[in-house]
């Protein structure tokens, strides 16, 4: 991906990503995207609301069929001028930016706030606080953009303004404008006087003018609608940044315009690694997912392949010539004592094909003059099983193409059909420039359409290295029968017990032996057969899940651990999802579970004392939490005899934590002003 006008690259710079570019269709659609800035907030500390009314003045343009009033059906245009203010209201009962005064505070109240209809509206005034935020335009000197990658993709969007919000003197009441009184607005325009300073009647003109157009925009003040980030609206209007690029044939189209070197490093470098900089593959890298090419020499050659294989799906040799780099004997342990004469027969400058054709007799499967990824890692149980059936249909097929509807052909369940498609993108590319439909087919990538070429390809394989091409081709017929049974078991709806096309990684840290067939029956007969490593996946599901929801039912948590099985961790066995949840979670009530730690030292210190006073109050104001919470600290600070200890945190990180823990097990109530702990209920979709 190349912006501006930078004719050269630096020779030591790595290229980290190409990605696709499309503009979103927000401005089709008649609709702007703003960007709402506000300078003298901390990101941390952002402003605290809990309601908003947005008003809009002057530079109003109204897309609709008429210049006549906006209907539901236009919509409201700003333009650069246009002067934006927020008024805010917020709930101080409860609010981190709001703290309690203190009891001499208290004491020195003056005695005249006795009158109990006095107290009752001090109380209600210091329990909501209005402010009102104003917009500064903010002229730019360049066009700005937003951009979200999704899925490989940049999709753009033009920002129409920037609005810098600063706090001005608040109205009145929440629905008031922002108006000068007309004290301030009688001044007159003064004329020129002998003796009167040239100063002082510049800034009564300037006070004039500023008076008059205060009170213009108050009076042309339009109300535009306000939704909160994480409503319903917020997020639909979100999805629309995002453009639907995703049909197969301006896909193919694009496929199909890029070079092979192209293509591979679109495959070499994920997403991620561009969102953090491409630092995931730094000095210290210990996961081959995230290699990067400056530090592959840190890798054996069977990593390398792996990675490049996983990513890419298919590759040629040479290709892999290329990339794959002679690993350093320092950092890289010796391949094993069986082979003892291939790391004396290294070059210095390469590797030699020998050493690839280990790799790749591991790692992937020959057909057509290329070699494809044994295995996908985004596509487990049948689905994987299906992958298999479909690469034994390019290795049968005399051109190395399919054409959909003999796949489809395959399955008759609808929801396996529509993976057929991610299949064939994984390692296909589409003809849709072919204007008869029925001609159109999946041709195995990096295989010539052109019979010549690809008796010529062969021909240089086979030439190459005869006994490999031999050995795959019989191994193919070994597969067949055993691959070709696949189908009635997926038609049947019955988990496949044993896939063919597997690989043994070999020092690929997380990636673990996977357990099939018989081997998961006999790891379910006993709990202590799978290794630590197997629990891995599992415990991490279980976390996001209680990360996300803080507390879950029994039975629904055992419902999701079970639902996350086939696509997360499709060979885990009963007594491996027993053991995860027993390392994972605790009882919190006699029908819920919550996480046994956050994985937050200070708040795990402090958290099993807050959830022992949420279960004894159950539904609690905030202010009774704390007083409880505190007497329970004072009680156990006592008992232990280490009060310095009980002190260790300071009272607004007491705060956030406790907030912390709270929006974990129960959730607040606006119109009732009380916390109910949750029930673990939890619906998805």
């Amino acid at each position: 991906m190349k912006f501006g006008v930078r004719d050269r690259l630096d020779a030591d710079d790595e290229v980290i990503a190409t990605y696709n570019v499309y503009a979103s269709p927000l401005q089709q659609q008649q609709q702007q995207l703003h960007i709402f800035q506000f300078p003298l907030r901390r990101k941390t500390q952002p402003y605290e609301t809990d309601e908003v009314r947005l008003f809009v003045t002057e530079g109003v343009a109204h897309v609709g069929k008429e210049a006549t009033p906006p209907s539901a059906s236009s919509a409201s245009i700003l333009s650069p001028s246009s002067r934006l203010t927020m008024h805010c209201r917020l709930d101080t009962f409860g609010s981190s930016s709001f703290v309690e005064p203190s009891n001499q505070q208290q004491r020195q109240m003056p005695m005249q706030q006795t009158d109990d209809r006095f107290c009752r509206g001090e109380q209600q005034r210091r329990n909501s606080y209005h402010y009102a935020l104003q917009s500064h335009p903010f002229q730019p000197r360049c066009d700005y953009a937003v951009g979200f990658v999704v899925d490989g993709a940049i999709h753009l969007t033009p920002v129409s303004t920037i609005q810098q919000f600063t706090p001005i003197v608040k109205p009145t009441t929440i629905g008031a404008a922002h108006r000068v009184g007309d004290e301030f607005t009688s001044v007159q325009s003064t004329p020129i006087v002998p003796g009167l300073a040239i100063s002082d009647r510049i800034n009564r003109e300037m006070l004039r003018q500023r008076s008059v157009m205060l009170n213009t925009d108050a009076a042309t003040a339009k109300e535009l609608q306000y939704f909160p980030i994480g409503s319903v609206e917020s997020m639909a209007m979100r999805r629309r940044l995002c453009s639907a690029t995703y049909d197969a044939s301006s896909l193919a189209r694009t496929v199909g315009s890029q070079r092979s070197n192209t293509q591979t490093e679109d495959s070499l470098f994920p997403p991620e690694l561009l969102i953090s900089g491409g630092i995931s593959g730094g000095e210290d890298a210990a996961v081959a997912g995230s290699l990067l090419r400056r530090y592959a020499h840190r890798y054996s050659v069977l990593d390398q392949v792996l990675v490049l294989l996983q990513r890419c799906q298919v590759m040629t040799l040479t290709e892999l010539r290329e990339l794959v780099v002679s690993p350093d004997l320092t950092l890289v342990p010796p391949p094993a004592p069986t082979a003892p004469s291939t790391s004396r027969q290294q070059p210095q400058g390469g590797v030699t094909d020998k050493q690839l054709l280990e790799a790749l007799r591991e790692a992937a499967v020959w057909m057509h003059g290329v070699w494809v990824s044994k295995t996908a890692s985004r596509f487990k149980g049948s689905v994987a099983a299906l992958r298999e059936v479909i690469l034994l249909q390019f290795f049968a097929s005399e051109d190395a193409s399919l054409t959909r509807s003999e796949v489809n052909k395959l399955v008759n369940d609808t929801a396996l059909r529509g993976t057929v498609k991610e299949i064939l993108e994984s390692v296909a590319t589409l003809n849709s420039n072919e204007p008869d439909p029925t001609k159109r087919v999946w041709r195995l990538r990096h295989v010539p359409a052109d019979a010549a070429l690809r008796k010529v390809m062969l021909q240089d394989a086979e030439n190459a290295h005869r006994q490999e091409v031999t050995f795959q081709r019989m191994q193919w017929e070994h597969f067949r029968p055993h691959i070709t049974a696949h189908i009635n078991t997926i038609n049947a709806g019955m988990p496949v017990s044993r896939l063919l096309l597997t690989t043994r990684r070999h020092g690929m840290g997380t990636d673990t032996t996977k357990l099939t067939g018989a081997a998961v029956v006999a790891a379910g007969a006993s709990p202590a057969s799978f290794k630590e490593d197997d629990l891995v996946p599992i415990v991490a599901h279980i976390r996001r899940l209680f990360l996300e929801y803080g507390v879950l039912n029994k039975q629904r948590a055992k419902e999701l651990v079970m639902k996350g099985k086939q696509q997360h961790y499709p060979e885990a066995t009963n007594p491996m999802l027993s053991a995860a949840l027993q390392r994972c979670v605790q009882t919190f009530t006699n029908a819920t579970w919550v996480l046994k730690q956050l994985g937050e030292p200070k708040v795990d210190r402090y958290r099993p004392l807050i959830l022992e006073t949420a279960l004894e109050l159950v539904n609690f104001e905030t202010r009774a939490f704390h007083a409880l919470l505190e007497e329970k600290r004072r009680q156990r600070s006592a008992d232990e005899e280490e009060g310095s200890e009980g002190n260790g945190v300071n009272h607004e990180e007491m705060q956030r934590i406790v907030s912390r823990v709270l929006a974990e097990v129960a959730v607040f109530k606006q119109h009732e002003r009380l916390w109910h702990i949750k029930s673990g209920n939890v619906m998805m979709e």
